[in-house]
């Protein structure tokens, strides 16, 4: 009879996984928008925001994930959301941490990170989402 180790473990009390996507903190992002709901489309925004979105993709994919974290929420950075109604996640999101980038003082596209790629399911082009 052969003896079969068990799997090591690779969450629990003493043993820390890494951060979400750090694995990843190398290299450029990739952006989906398959998840987008209908409601808060980039389409619904004005074509001036449609135009600083496309911008700002293009300035954050000559990024790593790692100089993206280090920019300040108000540049090319992120912010956590850490409030919000889990009604509003979609199923790919859920128990995922949902990112807030901004676009312009009030236009923000809100989405989470898995690993290289971030998921974008909402363009907040009138504040209609209230985070903490």
């Amino acid at each position: 009879m052969v003896k079969i180790k068990p799997p090591q473990a690779s969450k629990g009390k003493h043993i820390k996984t890494p951060e979400e996507g750090a694995a990843s903190d190398h290299l450029t992002p990739f952006f989906c928008l398959s998840q987008i709901a209908r409601n808060f489309c980039v389409l619904n925004c004005e074509v001036g925001e449609q135009a600083a979105f496309a911008c700002k993709l293009r300035k954050m994919s000559e990024m790593t994930w790692a100089d993206i974290k280090k920019a300040p929420r108000e540049g090319l950075g992120c912010e956590k959301i850490y409030s919000i109604d889990k009604d509003l996640i979609p199923a790919g999101a859920k128990g995922k941490r949902i990112l807030s980038f901004r676009i312009s003082d009030i236009y923000r596209m809100i989405g989470y990170r898995d690993n290289r790629v971030f998921h974008i399911f909402w363009f907040d082009h009138k504040e209609k989402m209230c985070f903490n």
